[in-house]
């Protein structure tokens, strides 16, 4: 099963995918751990990864302008999709999305505006969870799909203080943009 960029969206409320500012880091109780923050379900499919798709979008605040935008102007916004069968790649993703470390874990806001450059999917048979990765706001925004598709969790947090292995990860997947490759393994903020 595959979704577009369309099921990044949530159309009857706000989102902080739609590049939206960010009022509150954490929107459930504040999580102690990687595995809390993940919930459950995510945390079932990033133990047994199967494959990422990593896609490189455009500015989703742009997007968002955009009244009820069709699929054809969502693809649009896709700059690179890179689809890989590699486990063990989305392994190296699932790993570093499940450690401790790469989160910055307490309450606090931030008054930058959350706007994901690199969408990661993993895949666990028909599961999912996607890990939208704001490099500008050092942020992360985690939404765990059951098999229809639907959102059965969704945790917002820190990248601090283990995003450059991130940054690698990502930089290796999407090499020739001048952009992604850029961002700094240290965040500047």
């Amino acid at each position: 099963m595959s979704w577009s960029l369309r099921n990044l969206i949530d159309r009857r409320g706000v989102s902080c995918a739609l590049g939206l500012v960010m009022l509150v880091a954490g929107c459930s109780s504040d999580p102690q751990s990687a595995r809390q923050l993940i919930g459950k379900d995510g945390v079932r499919t990033l133990q047994e990864p199967q494959h990422v798709e990593v896609f490189r979008v455009r500015s989703v605040a742009a997007l968002a302008a955009t009244a009820n935008p069709d699929d054809a102007q969502i693809d649009q916004w896709i700059v690179v999709k890179v689809d890989s069968g590699n486990q063990a790649l989305a392994k190296q993703i699932a790993d570093v999305l499940l450690a401790d470390d790469t989160y910055m874990f307490g309450p606090g806001a931030k008054a930058c505006i959350f706007d994901p450059a690199v969408v990661l999917r993993v895949w666990s048979g028909a599961d999912a969870i996607d890990a939208l990765v704001c490099f500008h706001c050092n942020e992360i925004e985690l939404l765990t799909r059951d098999g229809a598709g639907r959102i059965v969790h969704r945790a917002y947090e820190d990248l601090n203080p283990s995003r450059a292995a991130l940054v690698r990860l990502v930089k290796r997947l999407i090499p020739n943009d001048r952009e992604i490759q850029a961002v700094a393994e240290r965040f500047r903020g």
